[in-house]
C-alpha cells in the first residue's frame, strides 16, 4: 500500500483502488500483454483551439506536424482513428493520412471533449482489445504506447495511465 492513496505497489505498476494501473516510466519496456495487432487508438483533435489561434494539430513538430508526430508514434497499433470537428475540412486536407489511420469527425465537437471521445468510439472496429487514448496537443513517444501496453493486464485493470515524479499523464489506455 502506498502512503496516503489506497493505491498497491504490485512491482511492475501501481494499482489504484479504483481499478485504474499507475505504470512509471522507468523500467524499460517488457513483453506487452497486449498484441500492439489488436490496439486501437482515438487521437482528439476536434478543438478550437481558440487561446492558440490556429488548430493545434498542424503545429510544426518533428519535421512535421503534431498529427504527423502523433500517428508515427502511435504506428504498429490495429488503427489509429483521428477525431476531427472544428474546421474539420481544413485539418483533413492539410494532413492525408495512411491507413490504418483515419479521420472520424465530431458533429457534436463544441459540446467538448466528451464528445470526441464518443465519436473515437464508435468508430473503433469490434474486436479492439484495448484502446488508448491520445490528445494531438500532447506529443508522446511509441516508448510510452509500449510501456503502457507491457504493463496493463486487462484482467486485473480497466485503465493504465503513466506515472512520473508522483504525477499521473498521458495516453490513457482502457
Amino acid at each position: 500500500m502506498l502512503p496516503g492513496s489506497g493505491a498497491v505497489d504490485k512491482g511492475r505498476a501501481v494499482v489504484c483502488p479504483h481499478h485504474c494501473m499507475l505504470v512509471p516510466l522507468s523500467p524499460g519496456p517488457g513483453t506487452p500483454l497486449l498484441d500492439p495487432s489488436t490496439v486501437s487508438a482515438i487521437v482528439t483533435a476536434a478543438g478550437q483551439s481558440s487561446r492558440m489561434g490556429r488548430p493545434k494539430a498542424l503545429l510544426a513538430w518533428g519535421g512535421g506536424t503534431l498529427l504527423d508526430h502523433q500517428c508515427v508514434s502511435l504506428a504498429g497499433l490495429r488503427e489509429v482513428i483521428v477525431v476531427t470537428g472544428h474546421e474539420a475540412g481544413a485539418l483533413e486536407a492539410a494532413v492525408p493520412l495512411s491507413l490504418p489511420a483515419r479521420y472520424v469527425r465530431a458533429e457534436a465537437w463544441s459540446q467538448g471533449r466528451s464528445a470526441s471521445l464518443q465519436a473515437g468510439a464508435r468508430a473503433v472496429r469490434e474486436g479492439a482489445s484495448a484502446v488508448v487514448i491520445v490528445g494531438v496537443d500532447q506529443p508522446l513517444t511509441g516508448e510510452v504506447v509500449a510501456r503502457l501496453m507491457a504493463a496493463f493486464d486487462p484482467e486485473t485493470v480497466d485503465v493504465c495511465r503513466p506515472r512520473y515524479d508522483g504525477r499521473v499523464g498521458h495516453p490513457i489506455l482502457l
